[in-house]
């Protein structure tokens, strides 16, 4: 084979020895750019775009802790002298996060059992991290899914011992 190549090239005269030349020359290009660039540079790419996702979510991760750190660090509300009953600060906190509470039973002086019918995951979490902002944790807590998308809460609301 090499030698039928040889003959070839041989048989050519230089101007058609120079257009063949600066064919490959063309050639090898083209294909370097489509089959080692184009692939490399879309790597990349790729990386970086998966790279600044992940600084992303470092830093929502970091913001979280340091948020944990700083309600940790706070001392928990005096509890010598409650400025009203457990249930009317759960019903308030409910009301003006827009839930309607289906039960809010007190249960003692420290303690409430309350229950929404439907609301959304992420918000009822978030209420419930903002209640234990204010020094009320959920001693149990109980969600179940809905049909609509929405979860049924069930929980039993304390204060910070």
């Amino acid at each position: 084979m090499i030698a039928r190549l040889q003959s070839w090239w041989d048989a050519l005269s230089l101007r058609e020895r120079w257009l063949v030349g600066i064919a490959g020359a063309l050639a090898a290009l083209v294909v370097g750019w489509f089959l080692i660039l184009t692939p490399l540079r879309s790597a990349l790419a790729d990386a970086g775009a998966a790279h600044a996702e992940a600084v992303d979510r470092h830093g929502a991760v970091m913001a979280r802790v340091a948020l944990l750190r700083r309600i940790g660090d706070q001392p928990a509300p005096a509890a010598s002298a409650p400025a009203a009953t457990l249930d009317l600060v759960i019903g308030q906190s409910a009301a003006e996060r827009g839930f309607t509470l289906s039960r809010n039973e007190p249960q003692g002086q420290d303690a409430a059992a309350v229950a929404i019918a439907n609301a959304r995951a992420g918000a009822a979490l978030a209420w419930i991290d903002t209640l234990e902002g204010q020094g009320i944790v959920a001693r149990e807590l109980v969600m179940r899914p809905n049909a609509d998308g929405t979860v049924a809460l069930t929980a039993t609301l304390a204060r910070r011992p």
